[in-house]
């Protein structure tokens, strides 16, 4: 078996692998150019040692917030074997291969979005965020105040505004992407709203501060069924009442739309904010994981708690070994300093188990409770280190 990274002209074969495998039919296009790799991540094949293309994955390059740091994070796509070539391993040796070219290059994290959580366990990867839906009647928003004003953006229109509300949003919010370039926003703030039914509006508040941004769409294959629903791609906003103005502008939909499925960030609880909570129908999605590829990186660049303190860890990392082993973490004055080694550790844990704890999607109360989690001591301190936060995922990949 042979691990490499494919090549421009392999693209199509690639191509070809995915349309079997998620059945979907190829474009029948001509290509006016010869295809090319894409500047910001790699496509990663597996081929017999015959030169057979038997599956591959494509890892997007990304930076991620956590906390106060932004780490270099590889979105992993695509992830297909031919069915005659399954059960060879050839996704294992292609995440093998590929964590250490990643590691090579400064990449800390990789997140992707799971078919099934224990293939994906397999290879590090852990439950690290829930993708908070919720269903609720459009005149259930009609309560809540209006914007002065709201634009409605046909392609990339006004996106210096738009990017500085979503820089704002990300700031509070630990799992969010930077998107520094044009084309990071095409998901999101590209396209004719006429003629792909993607709506895409700018509100602003009384000081004339463009101050939240709400994308949704028209599923239009159901939209003679009933109820007809409006689907939030993404809303975000610079502070809470940016977040209630746009509630409220979404109002203005009724009675055109029956429902509305809002994605909202972990630290907006919206049944518990809405005052009729039996109208709000949440449907948490468990479908991001992540994994810590270079664990002594990522601690290196942990928030300084305030005060002094020490938390010395013991980790197990079964498909990256190089991870494994004793860290002692200790901070005092305003500086963190985390190397290997210590004795008598105050938690023993796997690597998935630290990846939940670190992106602060698990709080050390709830972690305790894993199977693989030994807390001896020093949960305070932990916590310290390690608290929960504000987390939102939007990006598609």
């Amino acid at each position: 078996m042979i691990i490499r990274k494919i090549t421009a002209e392999e693209l199509d074969a690639f191509e070809r692998v995915q349309a079997v495998c998620f059945t979907f039919p190829m474009k029948e296009e001509k290509r006016e150019e010869p295809p090319k790799l894409p500047e910001n991540g790699d496509y990663w094949g597996s081929f017999t040692d015959e030169g057979v293309f038997q599956g591959g994955m494509i890892a997007n390059h990304y930076l991620c917030r956590v906390g106060g740091a932004q780490h270099k994070m590889a979105g992993i796509g695509g992830v297909t074997t031919l069915p005659e070539f399954r059960r060879g391993g050839a996704i294992r040796a292609i995440f093998r291969e590929m964590f250490q070219d990643l590691k090579s290059k400064g990449f800390v994290l990789s997140g992707l979005y799971p078919f099934s959580h224990a293939f994906y366990r397999k290879f590090g990867y852990e439950i690290s965020y829930t993708i908070d839906y919720y269903r609720l009647p459009v005149s259930e928003l009609l309560g809540y105040p209006q914007p002065k004003s709201a634009y409605m953006a046909v392609a990339s229109e006004r996106l210096d505004q738009v990017r500085a509300i979503y820089e704002a949003f990300c700031q509070e919010r630990s799992l969010t992407l930077a998107r520094p370039r044009d084309e990071d926003w095409k998901q999101v703030w590209s396209g004719d709203p006429y003629k792909e039914r993607k709506y895409r509006y700018i509100l602003y508040n009384d000081q004339d501060q463009p101050c939240a941004y709400v994308c949704f769409f028209v599923n239009w294959k159901e939209w003679e069924k009933e109820p007809r629903t409006l689907d939030v791609r993404e809303l975000c906003f610079i502070d809470k009442p940016s977040l209630y103005l746009a509630l409220g502008f979404l109002s203005r939909f009724h009675p055109h739309y029956n429902n509305v499925n809002l994605l909202l960030p972990s630290d907006v609880y919206f049944t518990a904010l809405h005052k009729n909570p039996y109208e709000v129908d949440p449907n948490p999605g468990h479908n991001y994981m992540m994994r810590i590829l270079d664990v002594p990186a990522f601690l290196d660049k942990l928030d300084c708690p305030e005060g002094a303190g020490c938390v010395t860890l013991e980790l197990r990392d079964d498909f990256l070994p190089e991870n494994a082993g004793m860290y002692t973490i200790r901070w005092d004055g305003g500086k963190l300093c985390s190397q290997r080694g210590g004795q008598d550790p105050d938690i023993r844990l796997d690597q998935t188990s630290l990846t939940q704890l670190a992106m602060g999607f698990m709080p050390i109360d709830r972690l305790r409770f894993r199977q693989d989690v030994e807390l001896i001591r020093n949960k305070s301190q932990i916590d310290a280190l390690f608290p929960q936060r504000a987390l939102f995922v939007g990006d598609r990949y």
